[in-house]
């Protein structure tokens, strides 16, 4: 079964963890969309969370139900890589030995 969540379209849904909201993209918005699930599934209301420029390719974003985590697009100032430092505690630890 399908039902409308919202009236300007968006992609990238993703329920919220505590299954209150929907979360997607329209545009360069992040949207919520306020649902119930008991006794049927019935959607509320939408609004926009923040916007901005963000990139737009699988899975786009990530959120624990309080924040999220995305990608800024490439087009913008700034940054263009991004650094992950894989067990930062054991070379914190021989980086103390040595002194």
């Amino acid at each position: 079964m399908k039902w409308q969540i919202s009236n300007g379209g968006g992609f990238r849904p993703r329920w919220s963890p505590d299954g209150k909201e929907i979360f997607f993209r329209s545009g360069d918005a992040m949207m919520a969309a306020t649902v119930e699930t008991s006794p049927h599934f019935t959607p509320n209301t939408t609004h926009a969370l923040f916007t901005g420029c963000y990139a737009h390719a699988g899975r786009d974003y990530e959120t624990d139900g309080k924040r999220f985590l995305m990608m800024k697009s490439a087009d913008q100032r700034g940054p263009t890589s991004l650094q992950v430092v894989l067990n930062w505690t054991r070379d914190l630890k021989t980086r103390d030995l040595k002194k």
